[in-house]
């Protein structure tokens, strides 16, 4: 009896911890091409998408997450405000209320450059709370 009581409350508290914890929401990942702001074809796509989304789910905010400005070899941290505000701009296009705009950066310097030398751009829609 005493086992099951224990397993009842572990289960309980595990089944908490994912309430209290969300999942981040997921990324609509803007790449650009070595030392360019200029959005490609494909960017200007993902961009589409997040901002059809941000339209029909109407988030808490749209989260615009650039690159770091910490020097990493083959990335020049000077492009990171000009990526953001290209991002931004295609939003605020497509018809995203530019006051849910919230910039960040990612979190760390060397994931925000890639094996072939390409910078990203995150886009998350944060729903919005009760």
């Amino acid at each position: 009896m005493i086992r099951f009581v224990v397993a009842a409350a572990l289960c309980v508290s595990l089944a908490a911890c994912s309430i209290l914890k969300p999942e981040p929401a997921p990324a609509y990942v803007v790449f650009f091409i070595g030392k360019s702001v200029e959005l490609t074809p494909d960017a200007q796509k993902i961009i589409s998408k997040a901002a059809a989304k941000a339209k029909r789910m109407r988030p808490q905010m749209v989260q615009i997450a650039g690159p770091g400005t910490h020097i990493v070899k083959g990335y020049d941290p000077s492009f990171a405000g000009p990526r953001m505000d290209a991002v931004a701009n295609a939003l605020v296009a497509d018809g995203v209320d530019k006051a849910l705009l919230v910039r960040t950066s990612l979190t760390t310097g060397a994931a925000d450059v890639d094996l072939s030398g390409a910078s990203r751009v995150e886009i998350r829609l944060v729903p919005k709370t009760n």
